[in-house]
């Protein structure tokens, strides 16, 4: 938003250029975490298995199709 700001070219409502710019990568510490929630037998790899089991205890906060896990596997 800084740059937008910066430009003068912005022309929608002020208030959304207060907001602060988001990082636009995943940090590997939250990487690391969610691998090693996913990760129940503790041997560093992540099953298909351990994936679906994880999505399905999420299933509320993870809406994702078995089809989707099978191309993200």
């Amino acid at each position: 938003m800084k740059e937008i700001k910066e430009s003068g070219s912005y022309t929608g409502p002020r208030k959304y250029l207060k907001q602060r710019d988001q990082p636009l990568e995943i940090p590997m510490d939250c990487v690391r975490r969610l691998c090693d929630a996913i990760d129940k037998t503790f041997d560093e790899k992540i099953s298909f298995q351990e994936m679906q089991a994880y999505v399905e205890e999420n299933r509320t906060q993870l809406p994702i199709d078995d089809e989707i896990l099978h191309q993200m596997f």
